[in-house]
């Protein structure tokens, strides 16, 4: 069989479980784990140790979709709040920009150039952020701030009745209604 690397994992089966946290089909990654039986791969699947480390690989796999989720708002969250008194102040001569240590590391994320010119007569710094309106856009629907509202309106026609009976439609009669 394999290589004991435990009580009851060996190193087939570790080599079938990393084939099937790649692809998910367990008689894909026992044929290319190297077993032979055809109908194998399910018991592989019902086995506990495999079962352990299947759950162990999908749950770091799974942390590490939330890890990465969470970095990107942090990311969304820099761009969209970060301010140039968070960079330096204005003065007579313009933006005077704090020491690189003093700004937050949240606004050095968010800024997207730096630039520092120097002229015969002139000494000028430019800081451009990312776009904090598109941040602003991405996180408010990622929180569902930015629904839109259903109207139905319903037409009903506007009938009259004669006094001989004969109905006569003159038009249209709206009723909308709003709902949240």
């Amino acid at each position: 069989m394999g290589k004991q690397l435990s009580r009851e994992l060996t190193s087939q089966h570790l080599a079938f479980v990393e084939n099937y946290m790649i692809h998910f089909s367990a008689r894909r990654a026992a044929k290319e784990a190297g077993y032979a039986q055809e109908g194998y791969a399910y018991e592989l699947l019902r086995k506990p140790k495999i079962k352990e480390e299947i759950e162990k690989r999908t749950q770091a796999a799974s942390d590490a979709r939330i890890g990465l989720k969470d970095r990107v708002i942090d990311e969304l969250t820099s761009i969209a709040f970060a301010t140039l008194s968070d960079v330096g102040r204005f003065g007579p001569s313009g933006l005077e920009v704090n020491d690189h240590d003093q700004i937050p590391d949240s606004t050095k994320r968010a800024i997207q150039e730096f630039t520092v010119k120097v002229d015969k007569d002139n000494f000028t710094q430019k800081v451009r952020f990312h776009n904090k309106v598109q941040a602003l856009e991405i996180l408010g629907k990622h929180l569902g701030m930015f629904k839109e509202q259903e109207v139905n309106v319903n037409i009903k026609p506007y009938i009259i009745r004669r006094r001989n009976g004969e109905e006569v439609e003159l038009g249209v009669k709206e009723e909308t209604s709003e709902e949240e």
